[in-house]
């Protein structure tokens, strides 16, 4: 502690500097969305009104076939920011998902804050965000193990099919 690190050549933007210990969390990339989803806000009408969206009529009961719905309500603790921003865009423009949301977010203690989440949700259905796709959490780190023989492009198509078979029959 307090030696010069004198590794490779002084440049004009980066001289050498003493070495010192590094007492607060580096940044990482779910740090900084984790950032960006806290301090973006909700568009406002001319009115003065927060924009509202007509919610989906579906059968919100579903969606909990989906193992990606499944697995983020039993290991909340595990599911990322990423992972749990693409549960938000399956679940945020569907008739009762809001409450879906916050009922699975709220299993994580640690993180969960309701004011941020619906936040969150008021922002991805004002700015029409597209739901997850299925190919989209695989490469998010969520194996499912339906990929391919499951008949959906992403978890919220699940209530949608349902819906419409069961007006069909």
């Amino acid at each position: 502690m307090g030696t010069r690190n004198r590794k490779g050549k002084v440049l004009p933007n980066r001289p050498h500097r003493r070495a010192y210990f590094v007492t607060e969390p580096i940044p990482a990339i779910s740090m900084a969305l984790h950032y960006m989803i806290l301090n973006t806000e909700i568009p406002i009408n001319k009115q003065g009104n927060k924009i509202t969206v007509p919610k989906i009529e579906c059968d919100l009961r579903k969606i909990e076939n989906c193992d990606f719905i499944k697995w983020c309500r039993k290991y909340a603790l595990a599911v990322t920011e990423p992972q749990w921003f693409a549960m938000i865009t399956n679940l945020a423009r569907l008739e009762g998902g809001p409450s879906l949301i916050h009922e699975i977010s709220a299993l994580d203690m640690f993180r969960y804050n309701h004011k941020q989440t619906q936040r969150l949700i008021e922002r991805v259905v004002a700015n029409g965000y597209s739901p997850t796709s299925c190919k989209k959490l695989i490469k998010l780190g969520f194996h499912c193990r339906k990929l391919g023989q499951c008949s959906v492009k992403a978890p919220t198509d699940l209530t949608f099919i349902h819906h419409i078979q069961e007006m069909i029959q």
